[in-house]
Order: structure tokens, then C-alpha cells, then sequence
């Protein structure tokens, strides 16, 4: 499978975790983090679709590559929002606009518009950083009541991340790469892509229904 292929199935799994986000928030209004969560499929998806459009039409600079990175960045920091407020009840949207923002606007200067490994370089460090805090963030509450509703999430975080800092440390002893080449290290990172967005689409899933799950348990209970 090619990369312009594998970058589709990247973006049909992310309108995937769109659809179902939406579905899971539309029954369980009052469990917020779906909602950051909601959002960050959505982000995905629209970066997902431009990526798609951009390997088959011409676009402006100011399209591609900046805003799919931005959006992309973005996707990680709000399911970092939802996490936060699955376990503080607290989410960070100025976090997640400001990420949007300052990445977008960064992807405009020349010198990183022209140089691929230059983006990643520079954007690297904070996926890492934010999947790494996503992942603290929950390992330091692993001992609370419903911990065992996000195990799988605490999981695939920490295996999306250890493949981050794997293929930051590649990109940064100089492999060249291009936007749709061929090489493995740009082909390596989209199936973990894919994999990453029907993990997290599965993970969404069971932290509501395990949360449902217990509600009942409990009512059950007392009753």
C-alpha cells in the first residue's frame, strides 16, 4: 500500500472516530471528556481530508501543508483536554486554540514551508511532550475508583508515544523525507497513524460504557 493510500485509510479511520465520538456524546451528555474528545476527532478528520485533497489538487501554502499539521497538533492537545477532564474535570480549550494557532503560523515561515525534516524537528518535541502528558496524567490517577476504564487509553498512549520518540530519533539523524515518498520512516509513521485512531476510537468506547457499566452496578446496588 502507498503512502497517498495508507494516508486515506488514516482519514477514513479518523471520520470513524468522528461518527462514533458523536454517537457516545449524544447518549452521554453529562461525561464531558467525551465532548474534548468529540473534538479532537473532528480535528482529525479534517486534517485527514485535507491531507487526502492536497496528494490529488494543487492548494495554496497557506492550506497545506500548514493547516493539517496545525490541525493535527491541535487533535493531540484537545484528547489531552478530554483526559484532563476525565480525571481533574478540568479541560484546557485555550490550550488547544493557542496549539492551533501558534503551529499554523509557524508552518508559515519560509524556511520550515520548504523543509520537511524541518517540521518535523521542530514539532516533534511537543507531540511527544503532549502524548507523554496525556499518559502522566492518567498513569498518576491509575489508582482511583475507575481506573480500569482507561487502561486501554493509558495503553495505546504510551505505544503512540514510544514510536514517536523511535521515529523522532531517526528523523533527527538526518533521513531525508518527502511528503507522499516512499521512504520507511514517513510510511512507518502513517500505519501507526492508522492504528493509533481505531485504537482511540475503541478506547473512547470503553471508558463510557465501563463508566455506564459501573453507574448501574451501583444503582444496582443500592437499590
Amino acid at each position: 500500500m502507498d503512502q497517498v493510500s495508507m494516508t486515506a485509510a488514516a482519514a477514513a479511520c479518523a471520520i470513524i472516530m468522528m461518527i462514533t465520538s458523536m454517537l457516545l456524546y449524544n447518549v452521554s451528555r453529562n461525561e464531558r471528556y467525551l465532548f474534548d474528545w468529540m473534538i479532537a476527532a473532528i480535528l482529525f478528520s479534517i486534517y485527514g481530508v485535507i491531507a487526502i485533497c492536497s496528494a490529488y489538487l494543487e492548494t495554496h501554502r497557506l492550506i497545506f501543508p500548514a493547516a493539517p499539521n496545525a490541525l493535527y497538533m491541535a487533535g493531540f492537545t484537545a484528547i489531552y483536554s478530554g483526559v484532563s477532564q476525565l480525571t481533574l474535570k478540568r479541560s484546557h480549550w485555550k490550550l488547544v486554540a493557542s496549539v492551533l494557532v501558534i503551529s499554523y503560523l509557524v508552518q508559515l515561515i519560509p524556511a520550515v514551508i520548504q523543509s520537511v525534516n524541518l517540521r518535523l524537528l521542530i514539532f516533534y518535541p511537543f507531540l511527544i511532550f503532549i502524548n507523554s502528558l496525556s499518559f502522566y496524567t492518567l498513569w498518576k490517577h491509575r489508582k482511583q475508583e475507575d481506573r480500569n476504564s482507561f487502561i486501554l487509553l493509558m495503553i495505546v498512549l504510551f505505544i503512540f508515544t514510544l514510536q514517536l520518540i523511535i521515529r523522532g530519533v531517526v528523523i533527527a539523524f538526518g533521513e531525508k523525507l518527502e511528503i507522499f515518498g516512499s521512504e520507511f520512516i514517513q510510511t512507518s509513521g502513517t500505519l501507526a497513524l492508522v492504528c493509533l485512531f481505531f485504537m482511540l476510537t475503541i478506547s473512547f468506547a470503553f471508558v463510557s460504557f465501563w463508566k455506564k457499566e459501573a453507574h448501574l452496578r451501583a444503582l444496582a446496588i443500592t437499590d
